[in-house]
């Protein structure tokens, strides 16, 4: 029970979010692994959908994503830095699962 409530805590709530704040993936709903663990910049929200810029690569595309579908947690300017600074290499988005 004390380790459901402490991983409820990491996740954001939609009215959490705001422009320029800090987040993850924490998980996806249907438990697919793209993007879990990439720092990410909302740079947009239009509820369910956010638009984030993922900041371990300074070529990559901002991600629309729809919140019905993931969680998002909070991460820290250190570790957001660090990804920039290119400490990680981005996950190629799977294109079998896209629904168009």
């Amino acid at each position: 029970m004390k380790r459901q409530r402490r991983r409820n805590g990491l996740i954001l709530a939609a009215d959490d979010l705001q422009k320029g704040l800090l987040v993850t993936i924490h998980h996806w709903r249907d438990r697919r692994e793209w993007g879990m663990g990439v720092a990410l910049r909302i740079d947009a929200i239009n509820l369910p959908y956010v638009v984030a810029q993922p900041l371990n690569d300074a070529e990559a595309r901002a991600a629309i994503l729809d919140l019905r579908c993931l969680r998002l947690m909070r991460v820290t300017e250190e570790f957001a830095r660090a990804q920039a600074n290119g400490s990680s290499a981005p996950a190629p988005a799977p294109m079998d699962d896209i629904p168009f």
